[in-house]
């Protein structure tokens, strides 16, 4: 299975391994990841939203992680504008883009394009939310059909959300929700995705829940909303209803114990998980569902990205070439000699990985153009054959523009 051409997109409920099996396949096909998660968004509350880690960020390029304030509104049209650009810019680097989350919305955005209706009044959605309310929904949504007869048979007559939502489109833009989903396209090709959902057995998926809540507490999941609580968030933007908020600031109270917290995040994460693959079920028909316990035997059919692995005798080449008594496999395993605390992260991965294409460019980085351009120009044009399973544009332009012109 060939993936590099692809846009890859993971979708999966929470406590699902998604960002585990995402790092996993960029280090496999040369990916980076972006973020797909409304409240992995935003820079508060890390542990709560089950942000990756630093080892994480240190193993694999992240972008849109903890980039907004909570103090903020951040929509749907945002997370849009940027995972567009981040896409572009990973393709640009002839890179593999892999988004993964759990917020449906923001894949539905980017594969079908997002719909531009009006910003319509708060006062005015209160008002037909108080409608629904108020006559219930089997009611509400045979007003619905009346005021909208394009909806018969689009929208499920239990959907109150679709309902309302439909409801004051109509009313206030006198235009059908169906007809402003009409104009809308997406930025990409359908082609150009590869689409896939982690869909865990449910009592296995309520173990790692279960498992996942506790150990929040262990890592500091009370100390984290404790010093949220002192930002005074307004209680309507979105941060502020994460997940283990309410839970844990009534535990700091002294309402619940622990135990009793660490049961109601379980409970409701549950029910947030739910809600999610409810979602998959109705938006995501098409996508190619994977069973977490098997992503092992689904990596082993993805083919290595060859340009970025050089071969055995390859790395013989390197490690043989000398010149004036310099030799490259002594520049790197000087690195091996250095203090482990003070490597960078990204060689060691690379050297762990026996990624030697990818550790001999960023040895150039390491040691300083000046160093390397120190070799001789018979010595430097080995180098080029043995990286020419790079790419060679990059090599081109990003390392060797102002050492010698290529031969290769």
């Amino acid at each position: 299975m060939d993936l590099k051409s692809k846009i890859i997109l993971i979708y999966g409920p929470t406590a699902s391994g998604k960002s585990s099996f995402a790092i996993n396949l960029a280090k496999k096909i040369n990916g980076e990841i972006v973020n797909a998660d409304s409240m992995q968004i935003y820079n508060d509350l890390k542990i709560l939203t089950a942000r990756p880690t630093k080892k994480d960020f240190k193993q694999i390029k992240h972008h849109l992680y903890g980039i907004q304030s909570g103090k903020k509104s951040f929509s749907t049209g945002d997370w849009l504008k940027l995972a567009i650009k981040k896409i572009q810019e990973i393709k640009n680097k002839k890179k593999v883009p892999i988004l993964v989350g759990g917020t449906g919305l923001y894949f539905k955005a980017l594969v079908d394009g997002l719909v531009e209706i009006p910003n319509l009044p708060l006062t005015f959605r209160n008002k037909i939310r108080n409608l629904q309310k108020k006559i219930g929904q089997k009611k509400f949504y045979n007003k619905l059909l009346k005021i909208d007869p394009l909806l018969i048979g689009k929208i499920n007559p239990t959907d109150v959300q679709r309902s309302i939502r439909a409801y004051e489109v109509k009313l206030f833009t006198k235009k059908s929700i169906t007809e402003w989903f009409e104009g809308t396209k997406s930025q990409f090709k359908k082609k150009e995705f590869y689409k896939v959902i982690l869909d865990f057995p449910r009592v296995d998926l309520i173990d790692r829940i279960n498992k996942r809540a506790i150990q929040m507490f262990k890592m500091g999941a009370d100390l984290e909303v404790k010093k949220f609580l002192k930002l005074k968030i307004d209680k309507s933007k979105s941060i502020s209803k994460a997940i283990g908020v309410s839970e844990i600031n009534e535990y700091l109270k002294k309402n619940i114990d622990e135990a009793e917290a660490i049961e109601k995040i379980s409970i409701k994460t549950r029910q947030y998980a739910k809600r999610q693959m409810t979602w998959a079920r109705g938006h995501m028909s098409n996508w190619k569902k994977l069973n977490p316990n098997r992503l092992n035997n689904f990596l082993k059919k993805i083919k290595k990205d060859k340009k970025y692995y050089l071969s055995k005798k390859d790395i013989m080449l390197i490690e043989s070439i000398k010149s004036d008594g310099i030799e490259i496999s002594k520049k790197y395993e000087d690195l091996y000699e250095i203090n482990e605390s003070e490597m960078p992260t990204d060689i060691q991965v690379m050297i762990n990985n026996n990624e030697i294409g990818s550790v001999v460019l960023r040895i150039i980085e390491v040691i300083g153009q000046d160093d390397f351009n120190n070799l001789d120009e018979d010595t430097l044009y080995f180098v080029i054959s043995a990286l020419n399973q790079l790419d060679i544009d990059y090599i081109r332009n990003k390392i060797l523009l102002k050492v010698l012109p290529l031969k290769v």
